[in-house]
């Protein structure tokens, strides 16, 4: 027992002689929590840092997604005007339609039938013919009705042609203009027409120009009526 208090009168009087070694023991253990504190905080920062680059990629793609829908927007937009644009102009165009038909029906009424005898003694008159029997549908398009078909003019000879087109505008200025005559430009009607048949147009017009004013032209002194107005 002495010796053991002799042991610590010893330790005692060491340390009271030398006071910085105690000190040095309590400095080691402080070292290492701080260490350990601020290896926690730096986790924690890293975990910080991971979770806002996370929620930087999400905000990029919300607003990428964002901006797509937007852009989706401003199509659908432009769409649905051009879409309202269409069917206005669609509208206007079966209105447009329906009037047209109408008047066409009313065309049909008033002036088909005049059209098509003013046509058959215009036909008469340049032909010599009264005996063939033509057709005028709802369109003033015409077709010969022969042997018990109907023959498309488009098929018959440019001459011929021509003939049956100087007809139907005649018929169409005589339906067309009751009251006042209209003045006529003639540009050589006749230049695909054949030699034989050549007096009988002459003739034509010789007699149209006793009820309209007309102006001829024609590059060959053999297609020129005989009228005291030219």
């Amino acid at each position: 027992k002495k010796t053991k208090q002799t042991s610590e009168e010893i330790l005692k009087k060491f340390i009271a002689a030398n006071p910085g070694c105690e000190r040095e023991k309590e400095e080691e253990i402080v070292p290492e929590k701080e260490n350990r504190e601020l290896a926690e905080m730096v986790a924690l920062i890293k975990k910080h840092d991971q979770e806002l680059a996370s929620i930087k990629e999400e905000m990029y793609n919300l607003q990428r997604s964002y901006d797509e829908r937007m852009e989706i927007q401003v199509l659908y937009e432009r769409a649905k005007e051009e879409y309202r644009e269409e069917k206005e102009r669609y509208d206007i165009l079966c209105k447009s339609k329906l009037h047209l038909e109408e008047a066409r029906r009313n065309f049909g009424t008033k002036y088909m039938e005049p059209i098509k005898v003013a046509f058959d003694k215009y036909y008469a008159l340049l032909t010599g013919k009264s005996n063939e029997e033509f057709v005028l549908d709802d369109h003033l398009n015409l077709s010969l009705k022969s042997a018990g078909k109907q023959r498309d003019i488009s098929l018959m000879s440019e001459g011929y042609r021509d003939l049956i087109g100087l007809c139907m505008r005649m018929a169409l200025i005589e339906t067309m203009y009751v009251v006042e005559k209209p003045f006529l430009i003639l540009d050589d009607p006749f230049v695909n027409l054949d030699n034989s048949k050549m007096g009988e147009a002459m003739k034509f017009l010789e007699k149209i120009s006793k009820e309209y004013q007309m102006i001829y032209f024609s590059c060959h002194s053999s297609r020129m009526p005989r009228m005291n107005t030219m």
